[in-house]
């Protein structure tokens, strides 16, 4: 961070059916590109943004993180601003800054965040008022219990290369999983999954192979052997991206102070 620049955070949600994913990238809009655009007019700084992860073409957050720095002291007022400005399926929700304590206000939106949160929401029939923000799924007899112990062997393990896309490339397949569960709410299935962190794309491969599991296609011990040969090609399908929510980002406790 230069030098005299404070460190801000902030806090907003979007609508990601319109947008190729979050991160900037040629030929596509984002949402990225669409709130940097907006804060840098607003700010009048050549502001670059860094976002708390990089979610998936059509793929929507409740809460979602963005670190910049600002030669000005900003006040609460640019929420109100921001949100005047930007397209009504982005939101900017709280600015935060990064608390005084931290040497050099160097919290990182995305390095530091210790846990995340999704939820994934499957229509079990059609749902005229759910288009672009849930998947339909027309399986009446899908076995949820056993979705729900398919679910539960994840804690159990620590690499998750099985649930990689073929082409991604990280340097390491690692996550802890804290929970997963299956509820239903309505004509709603709800997937909530927690862990320290996400491969691209793992929570729809998790969704398609537990869906799998519980329409027959495939067993819990199947899926086992998948994540013990580290293979994706033998766990289930993408499922798409209509469904899938980043509901809750977590940084260390008084990291970030509100911005009055």
């Amino acid at each position: 961070m230069k030098p005299g620049y404070t460190r801000y955070f902030f806090e907003i949600a979007y609508n990601g059916r319109n947008y190729s994913g979050w991160q900037v990238q040629p030929n596509s809009t984002t949402v990225q590109e669409v709130f940097e655009d907006c804060l840098r007019k607003k700010l009048r700084e050549d502001t670059k943004t860094y976002g708390c992860g990089r979610t998936d073409a059509g793929v929507h957050a409740s809460q979602f993180f963005v670190h910049f720095g600002s030669a000005q002291e900003l006040s609460s007022d640019l929420v109100r601003e921001m949100n005047a400005f930007l397209p009504r399926d982005i939101a900017c929700k709280r600015l935060w800054r990064v608390s005084d304590h931290l040497e050099r206000q160097k919290l990182h939106a995305r390095f530091d965040a210790y846990e995340r949160r999704y939820k994934y929401i499957i229509s079990v029939g059609k749902d005229p008022f759910g288009i672009g923000l849930k998947t339909s799924l027309w399986a009446p007899n899908m076995n949820v219990e056993l979705m729900q112990q398919a679910a539960d062997v994840l804690p159990e393990y620590e690499n998750f290369k099985a649930f990689t896309r073929l082409e991604s490339a990280v340097k390491n397949h690692l996550c802890e999983f804290k929970w997963a569960k299956w509820t239903q709410e309505g004509d709603d299935l709800v997937f909530e999954v927690c862990a320290n962190r996400f491969l691209r794309s793992m929570v729809r491969k998790l969704v398609g192979t537990m869906v799998a599991i519980g329409t027959g296609k495939m067993t819990i011990d199947q899926m086992r052997e998948a994540i013990d040969l580290q293979d994706p090609t033998k766990t289930g399908m993408v499922a798409p991206p209509d469904g899938l929510y980043l509901t809750h980002v977590f940084y260390p406790e008084n990291a970030l102070t509100l911005v009055q």
